[in-house]
């Protein structure tokens, strides 16, 4: 039961993820190219799904070595997070706050930021009034 159970999801399961990426980008290029002629539909639905194919089984096969080569455990003992002390609260080297002292700078580009913004939809509206009347 345990081999089985272990083919499972090592040989089958990651080709079902490949066919059903497949089918999708398969069924999304169907959609957008019914226009097409017949030899170009299909060389754009057939290089859509095997291109998709292809990235998809690769990407998988990298996660699938990566996840195995990892070592988590050792990994969670030489974070600087994984201090035994009790009394220590560890927290992360860069806080990104608006309460902090540099705030002003990030509060000064957000404001330009919004402006910018609401000029050009402003330029738009005033854009869309005047040639529609």
């Amino acid at each position: 039961m345990a081999n089985a159970s272990t083919m499972v999801l090592d040989k089958i399961a990651p080709n079902l993820g490949v066919g059903a990426a497949a089918g999708s980008a398969a069924s999304a290029a169907v959609k957008f190219t019914s226009g097409m002629a017949p030899v170009q539909r299909l060389a754009v639905i057939g290089s859509t799904a095997a291109v998709t194919a292809a990235g998809t089984k690769i990407g998988l096969d990298i996660a699938s070595v990566v996840s195995k080569n990892f070592k988590i455990e050792e990994a969670i003992k030489n974070s600087p997070h994984a201090d035994p002390q009790v009394d220590r609260i560890p927290s992360p080297d860069i806080i990104l706050s608006p309460l902090e002292k540099t705030s002003s700078v990030a509060i000064t580009r957000s404001i330009d930021i919004f402006n910018s913004l609401r000029y050009y939809y402003f330029n738009i509206i005033n854009k869309y009034i005047i040639f529609n009347i």
